[in-house]
């Protein structure tokens, strides 16, 4: 009985890392494999493997376990130990190899580049799993908590905001065209402030609810949908706009909701060191310019979205805060404002803030918006 594998080479050893395989430009640990609880069992996946592995013998687990510990002097006899014998051991790295959960060769430059996390995120919501036993029946609504087609208000200080005409604005805004091409990320203001009839105007071109319908034929059984200026995986729209005031002519400063159905704002927290902290963060994650007048964080209401989309259901979110954007992005240049997506936030934080269940709402975008400083190649 041997203590090697087939076609392994135990001097190779130092360079061949199962579940964890080792970058040594950076010299970071890149996990490939990860043992997670499912249905009451332990479950090994990998995003290098289309396989999944059910563990249904505690000491399956526990050769895992010993893999993490693994160096150039393992043998078959060092994993098996008092657990199992060699030959299972055999087979049971034999598997490992064939299901791709570990691998004989040094990572590529190119795998080397991702974090784990990032790659299991890329996977998982790209390969769809045939084995999923919520594929095998269409979802319906009624099977989950209901999530209405807009969030009840948060408060009962309400704003009213501006509504512009249309019929005037598709007369005398410039061309898709001219805002796409002059579309740019803008960080620094004004002297003047952003207004509240601005503000009112940018959101309802960007996010209002158009319409409220009913359709003829509703198998998920979800009843009511909405139709607003950006679009949205399933017309679900789980995405929710908290603006946060700094500096807008006509409005205090602090925390609100946006109610697209109502085109209302609905004040939240007066400003506090908690709000204020939002906005240094948000100045922080932009180059430490000009402090954002307006800041916008937009959150996903899960639950509105993942009884129907659960395998992809973050990934969509990801894609829903991308078109928001831009539509921000167009509206804003076609208004002559300063608007800029930001790369960063702190959703603990603004979950704090808001009073909000992080698991249930939370923050996943922020945008800032504020007056464009005034030059003599723009004039106002």
């Amino acid at each position: 009985m041997t203590d090697s594998f087939p076609g392994f080479d135990q001097q190779q050893a130092i360079n061949w890392t199962p579940v964890w395989s080792m970058t040594k430009q950076t010299h970071k640990y890149l996990p490939t494999a990860f043992l997670h609880q499912e249905n009451q069992q332990f479950v090994l996946e990998s995003p290098l493997s289309k396989a999944k592995i059910i563990l249904l013998d505690w000491r399956a687990t526990a050769l895992i376990a010993k893999l993490a510990q693994f160096d150039s002097s393992f043998t078959l006899l060092n994993l098996a130990d008092t657990l199992i014998d060699p030959q299972t051991a055999q087979s049971f790295m034999q598997l490992l190899i064939a299901t791709q959960m570990i691998a004989l060769e040094p990572e590529t430059k190119a795998l080397a580049q991702w974090q784990f996390h990032n790659l299991l995120f890329h996977r998982q919501t790209r390969l769809q799993r045939l084995d999923d036993p919520r594929k095998s029946k269409l979802p319906r609504l009624e099977d989950h908590e209901q999530s209405g087609i807009v969030k009840p208000p948060m408060s009962n200080q309400v704003i009213s905001l501006e509504k512009p005409d249309l019929a005037i604005l598709a007369k005398t805004d410039c061309s898709l065209t001219t805002a796409i091409e002059a579309r740019q990320s803008i960080r620094e203001y004004d002297d003047q402030p952003i207004t509240l009839n601005q503000l009112g105007e940018f959101l309802y071109r960007c996010a209002r609810v158009k319409e409220v319908y009913t359709p003829e034929e509703d198998p998920l059984n979800i009843g009511e949908f909405t139709k607003r200026p950006y679009p949205c995986g399933g017309a679900l729209y789980e995405l929710e706009i908290y603006p946060v005031i700094n500096r807008c002519q006509g409005l205090d400063s602090g925390l609100y909701h946006y109610q697209p159905l109502s085109h209302t704002l609905h004040l939240i927290a007066d400003w506090n060191r908690e709000v204020e902290a939002l906005i240094y963060d948000a100045w922080k994650a932009t180059g430490q310019q000009d402090i954002p007048q307006v800041l916008f964080i937009v959150t996903a209401r899960f639950g509105r979205l993942f009884w129907k989309y659960y395998a992809i259901g973050y990934g969509l979110i990801l894609k829903h805060i991308g078109v928001l954007y831009q539509t921000f992005y167009l509206v804003a240049t076609a208004m002559k404002l300063a608007p800029s997506a930001i790369g960063a936030g702190n959703s603990e934080q603004f979950c704090k803030v808001a009073a909000l269940n992080e698991y249930e709402e939370s923050s996943v975008g922020e945008f800032s918006l504020g007056s464009l400083k005034q030059t003599n190649d723009n004039p106002s």
